[in-house]
Parts: structure tokens; sequence; C-alpha cells
């Protein structure tokens, strides 16, 4: 039997942070991971804000590129450029990162398990049990990194999440110099598809899409590959994103983190971000947890408090922001290209503060209030005689929701 303090399944970055902290404080933790090496396969593009980086300390050799700019496409193939003097954001080898974060937590004291997927796990407050088929281990407390994988989640009576994504990479090589972003519902329904160049020509080229992503993602290459711009060098990845969180991310003896917790931004499908700022939540709440000898439900509450605080605005504004665009029609979006380029919206929010790679609520609403008076409806609302009167409860509605 392996008796530990913590049990933590998954060691993807917000498992293996997870990990360092605690056994940086003297805590015995397991990491659980069913992969037979961290970061492999993977079906993540690796893009971070310059604010992730610094917090995090990513070291420079994990980034593969720097990004200042990106293309837009609408559906029609119109594009739009945008470009800041600075850096916003960075493109890292997600396969090392993976493994930095894990030789980290090793180095710390953490014991990796690779190859062994949990299939049955028990909470109660005190004592925990994951079962593999290569062994049995208790703890004090488990966390949940798992990412996308719910099984657990829903066998510890947190019921799964309705609200998901489903995306679709591969790698491929590229002579394209800057992130390109596409939209349509025939490429990639509610969401959007990527074409993010690397180094040494190679590239990751990949979609978000309500259904289906293996189709789209075809489709996607196919369009790419005829205009030059790619060819496919390797196999592709899928995913599935939880949206939004479950009702309660603990529990006797457990927290949820990361993707698994549905700390995901609604309008991109990133976490790495967001699940790394849980991470550092559920550390301190299990650290005095531990002080206190209280593993309970009670005694891990503020774990949820702590991080909803930090991130629930943005989720919920973000959930929003994405319902909205769901229901927008090819002809909308095409409305909305050519409104930010008339009135020059792009140019404003690139001068604006307010203006994030990793917090988008601010942005969000700024922009989507300069659309609503632009004249663009709200899908699904009837339309009034007057535009002028319609233009202005549409403006004040959605500013009213997303505040």
């Amino acid at each position: 039997m392996n008796c530990y303090d913590v049990l933590v399944v998954g060691g993807g970055p917000v498992g293996s942070w997870v990990a360092y902290r605690l056994a940086g404080r003297g805590h015995r933790v397991a990491v659980l991971e069913q992969r037979k090496e961290p970061g492999k396969p993977t079906c993540c593009t690796g893009i971070v804000g310059r604010e992730c980086v610094e917090r995090f300390g990513i070291p420079p050799e994990i980034i593969e590129r720097e990004a200042n700019s990106a293309c837009f496409f609408s559906p029609s193939g119109k594009s739009l450029r945008v470009q800041r003097e600075e850096v916003q954001a960075y493109v890292l080898n997600r396969s090392a990162l993976d493994s930095y974060l894990a030789q980290q937590a090793r180095q710390a004291g953490a014991d990796y398990f690779f190859s062994y997927p949990a299939e049955e796990a028990v909470a109660s407050a005190g004592r925990v049990e994951v079962r593999s088929r290569k062994g049995y281990f208790t703890g004090q407390a488990l966390v949940l990194a798992t990412g996308a994988e719910l099984r657990l989640l829903a066998k510890l009576g947190l019921r799964r999440n309705n609200a998901l994504a489903f995306g679709a990479q591969i790698e491929v090589e590229t002579n394209v110099e800057e992130v390109e972003v596409y939209f349509g519902r025939e490429l990639a329904p509610g969401f959007f598809a990527w074409l993010v160049p690397l180094s040494g020509g190679r590239g990751l080229a990949g979609l978000l899409a309500q259904r289906n992503p293996q189709v789209h993602l075809k489709r996607f290459l196919e369009r790419l590959a005829s205009q030059g711009k790619l060819s496919v060098v390797g196999e592709a990845s899928f995913r599935t994103i939880p949206l939004s969180p479950p009702p309660r991310t603990y529990g006797d003896g457990l927290l949820v983190v990361g993707t698994a917790a549905g700390q995901v931004k609604p309008t991109t499908g990133g976490g790495i971000y967001f699940g790394l700022l849980a991470a550092e939540a559920a550390v301190e709440t299990l650290q005095r947890a531990f002080s206190a000898g209280d593993l309970s439900r009670k005694g891990l509450a503020p774990y949820e408090r702590a991080w909803k605080n930090k991130l629930g605005p943005e989720l919920q504004i973000g959930r929003l922001a994405r319902k909205w665009f769901e229901a927008l029609s090819d002809s909308q979006i095409e409305w909305v290209f050519e409104f930010v380029v008339k009135r020059r919206l792009h140019e404003l929010l690139l001068r604006s503060p307010q203006l994030s790679f990793d917090w988008h609520s601010k942005a969000l609403l700024l922009g989507l209030r300069h659309l609503l008076t632009g004249g663009l409806p709200l899908p699904g609302l009837k339309r009034e005689k007057s535009p002028e009167l319609r233009r202005q409860r549409d403006a004040q509605g959605a500013a009213s929701h997303l505040r």
C-alpha cells in the first residue's frame, strides 16, 4: 500500500504545480498520471499571456515563439490584422512545459506514477483512496486535476458538466509568420479555428467546435492546404473542454482543480493560466486545512470562494459572450467585421488599457457595447419598429447583464 498526505490525479501543468508547491512545504505527495510520460500526447496550442509567464516563472527554453500580432478572417475570407508593439503572448512547447513542471515537483519530493490511470476513488474527511490496476494508494486529501476526463468527478458525487466544447489539433509545416484565427459556421460552428506558427517552419492547426471536430478539422486543413499555407505532418489529437464548473469543486478530503473544475476561458478554451491560479488557491487551502487538522468539506470550502473571487466574474462574462457568439450567423459575423473596420473599433481596443490577453471581461464589455449601439441585434430577440429604440434597448440590456 502506498500512503501519502496528498494524492494528485493528473500530471498536467495544474496537477504538477499543486504537487510542486505542496511537496515543497513538506507534504508527502503522489501524482498518478495515465500517460506514459509528461505532455504526450496533448491537444493544446500552449498560448499564454505575458502575465502567466512572469508570474509562474516559465523559463525561456520552453517558449517556442513570441506573439504581438494576429490576423482574423471572416467566413467570406475578409481579413483584419491587429498588432501591438509589445509582446502580448507566448507560444509554449506544451510537452516541455509539462515535463518542466513535473521535474520541479519531483525535485521538491513528489512521487510520480506514470501509466497509472485512476479507476476508482473514495474521499472522506482525513482519508482518501485511489485504485489503479497497478496499485492502491491512500492519503489524507485528494486533488483531481484530470483535465477533461470527468469519470472520477461523477463517481465522487459531483455531476458532469454539460457545457462542452470539442477541440481538434494537428502539427503541420507552415509558412505563416503570425497567429491566424478563422471564423465561420462551416469551419468551426460557435467557435473558431487557428493556425499558430511555432519555430523551424512548424505550426499547429486546430479548432473548437460544438460537435464533430474531426469533420471540421479535415475541412479546415483542406482549405489552408489549397491556399498553400500548410502541409500536414502529424497525427490529429482531440480533446473535450468543459466550459463551466460543476456545482461544487470541493468535498470531504477533495478538491477539483483546472479544466476538470471548468476553470477555462469560455471565449477561447484556454485553461493553463486560470488553472494555475486556481492551483495556488488549492495549495493555500490545503495548507491551512492540514494546519487546522480539518480536511472536511467545511474545512476545504474556502478553496471555492478563493478561486471564484479571482476568476468568477471573468468566467461569467465570458460565458455570456460565448452564448451570444454561438448564436451569430455567418452574415452577422460578416457585419461585425465590417463594423469593426469601419469604426476602427480594433484600434480603440488596442489602445485601451482594458485589453488583456488573459483577462477578457472589460474588453468584451467595451466591444459589445459598441457593436450593440451600432445596430447589431442580439440573436433571438424580436426586432422593434424603431431601430433607435431597439439599439438603446439592446445596449442597455447587454450592459446590465454583463456587468
